[in-house]
């Protein structure tokens, strides 16, 4: 059975995360924390905890605006280098907790979308060199030529994490640059420990293969495993959304049993409820839509996971009447829940 805590760490919005880490290094090097925010439309509230819900335009813009203010060329770096895979919850001990180095990377690529990227990151292997390649998300955010920099930056930084877990000091021998260095190369060099090819057809950092099958210094593979389950499981329950729609599911996900009502949803994304129902209605959704698509994910999570009688399934989904449960969920699926649990 999934707990509330292990929804709560998967679903994590990691743009707050990162914005912290962001605006603490931005304030290292002079910025002022206060005229970022401001100019980037962020309240205080969407970045006092990690686990506060910033919308990724506004990231976007905060990223962009103190990429335009900073004289440090490394900027990506430092906030790569001050983050923990630890702190990507659930698929951070996913990963953590893998048989060998390519069972990490193949989870760190298959679940990447439940923290929210910006790019698509796949592992080739061509010989006896393995290469992560990375690209913009298909249909994504349009970014800029500084946020492309800062991010690329960033991800890069996570080859010291990646080696650490490995037993190596630096895990990429090579690296490959879409974008140009904009006057920064010593910059890169400094921090990758090689000096990179900027301008290249795409972003890609390679290794060598035989790498792939070393093992982790310290995993639970049974943990790993548990909690790859749990990403999969949210995965395959994001699969059918994007968009708003997608941040709403998420947030729902932080609390499933007690599912919040529209106007208090909006509250959490900082919003009017009519702009948060316009923009659901944009995506051809409603509210109410979301809500019933959840709790029936939860409903058939449990009737699969636990033996617990239907109505206490019903009251842990949010359903105070069992003949409403009941009757949305044969509408839904074409069959009672008790004939759901014997055909599963």
């Amino acid at each position: 059975m999934r707990t509330t805590d292990q929804v709560d760490v998967i679903t994590n919005n990691t743009n707050a995360l990162y914005a912290i880490k962001l605006l603490d290094e931005a304030v290292a090097l002079g910025l002022d924390r206060g005229e970022l925010l401001a100019d980037a439309g962020v309240h205080r509230s969407e970045v006092d905890n990690p686990e506060a819900h910033l919308a990724m335009e506004k990231y976007l813009r905060l990223v962009e605006i103190t990429m335009d203010r900073c004289e440090a060329p490394d900027l990506g770096f430092r906030v790569g280098e001050h983050t923990s895979l630890m702190e990507h919850g659930v698929l951070g001990y996913a990963m953590l907790n893998s048989a060998n180095f390519a069972e990490c990377l193949q989870r760190y690529c298959r679940y990447q979308r439940l923290v929210g990227p910006l790019f698509e990151v796949e592992v080739v292997t061509e010989g006896d060199v393995a290469m992560m390649c990375t690209r913009p998300l298909p249909g994504g955010w349009q970014l800029s030529p500084s946020v492309i920099r800062y991010y690329t930056q960033e991800w890069l930084a996570t080859g010291v994490i990646w080696a650490s877990l490995i037993g190596r000091d630096y895990l990429f021998t090579e690296v490959e640059i879409a974008h140009s260095a904009e006057g920064g190369e010593q910059a890169y060099e400094n921090h990758l420990k090689l000096m990179p090819r900027f301008g290249q057809s795409g972003t890609r950092a390679k290794f060598p293969a035989e790498w792939l099958s070393l093992p982790l210094q310290v995993a639970n593979e049974s943990i790993g495993a548990m909690c790859a389950q749990q990403c999969e499981r949210l995965l395959d329950e994001l699969s059918h959304y994007r968009g708003w729609a997608a941040e709403v599911y998420r947030q729902l996900s932080l609390s499933p049993g007690e599912i919040p009502n529209m106007n208090a949803m909006a509250d959490r994304l900082h919003m009017a409820s009519r702009t948060l129902r316009r923009r659901l209605d944009s995506e051809g959704l409603t509210y109410q839509q979301l809500v019933i698509d959840f709790r029936l994910a939860m409903a058939r999570q449990y009737l699969r996971e636990s033996q617990l009688p239907v109505n206490e399934v019903a009251e842990l989904v949010g359903y105070a009447n069992p003949a409403n449960f009941y009757r949305t969920f044969l509408r839904a699926e074409g069959m009672t829940p008790q004939k759901f649990r014997t055909v599963i």
